[in-house]
C-alpha cells in the first residue's frame, strides 16, 4: 500500500482570549481615542484607517489583552514549535490597530522585518468580513512555473486556507505568509489589532554564532 507523508507544514495558531464583552468594549473605546490615519494599498485602494503608534499594545489601557496575546504568542512557538527558551526569547517589535468600514478590505500581504505575526479580533460585526484568508504563493509540491488544474482540492494540494472570523479571536502565522480579508458590507466598523514579533538570544555557535538583542 502506498503512504503520504505531508511534510514541511505551515502552522497557523487560533484561539479565543477569554476576554468578556464588556473588556472588549472597554478596547474598542479606547481605539477610537487614538489617532488615525486612512490607509491604503500599493495600488491606492482603500484598506480602511490605521492607528498611528507604533507600538499600540503598550498602552497601560491594552496591558491585559497585551499579556493574554505575549502567552498565546509563547504557547505557539516554545510550547508547539518547540524553540528553545534557553537561547530564544520573544519580543514585540510593532503592533497596531486597523478600522474597516463599509466597503474597506484588507488587501493581500504580508509581513516584513518580523518572524512571528498575529491579529486580534475584538469584535466582528456581521458582515463586516467573514474570513481571514491565507494563500501560499510557494507550496511545496509545485514549481512556479506551471499553474495546474485540480479534480479535487484537499489537505494535500490546497495552497490557502480560510479562518473564520468571530469576536475574541486570536490568530499567529510565521510573518511571510499572505493574508487579506475581503470588503466589508456592514454598516459597524470591524476592528482589529496586528503585531509582530522578532526573536533575540543566542543562534548557533563557533563558525555560524550569532547574538540578537534589541529592545523598543
Amino acid at each position: 500500500m502506498p503512504e503520504v507523508h505531508l511534510v514541511f507544514p505551515t502552522p497557523i495558531w487560533t484561539d479565543k482570549l477569554g476576554l468578556d464583552t464588556i473588556s472588549r468594549l472597554k478596547i474598542i473605546d479606547f481605539l477610537e481615542s487614538v489617532g488615525w490615519e486612512k490607509g491604503e494599498d500599493m495600488y491606492g485602494r482603500s484598506d480602511g484607517w490605521n492607528t498611528t503608534v507604533i507600538d499600540l499594545l503598550s498602552s497601560p489601557e491594552l496591558s491585559e489583552v497585551a499579556s493574554l496575546i505575549h502567552t498565546n504568542m509563547e504557547r505557539y512557538v516554545h510550547e508547539f514549535l518547540g524553540v528553545m527558551t534557553e537561547r530564544h526569547s520573544l519580543r514585540r517589535s510593532d503592533s497596531w490597530s486597523t478600522k474597516q468600514m463599509m466597503g474597506d478590505a484588507c488587501h493581500e500581504h504580508n509581513h516584513s522585518n518580523s518572524i512571528f505575526s498575529g491579529v486580534y479580533y475584538p469584535s466582528v460585526p456581521k458582515d463586516s468580513g467573514e474570513y481571514l484568508h491565507f494563500v501560499t504563493l510557494y507550496p511545496t509540491w509545485k514549481t512556479n512555473e506551471h499553474e495546474y488544474d485540480i479534480d479535487e482540492v484537499g489537505i494535500h494540494n490546497k495552497i490557502w486556507f480560510d479562518q473564520k472570523l468571530e469576536d475574541d479571536l486570536i490568530v499567529i502565522f510565521p510573518s511571510w505568509l499572505m493574508h487579506s480579508v475581503g470588503p466589508s458590507t456592514s454598516d459597524l466598523p470591524r476592528y482589529c489589532i496586528p503585531f509582530n514579533y522578532v526573536i533575540d538570544g543566542e543562534f548557533g555557535g563557533t563558525t555560524n554564532y550569532l547574538r540578537v538583542s534589541g529592545r523598543l
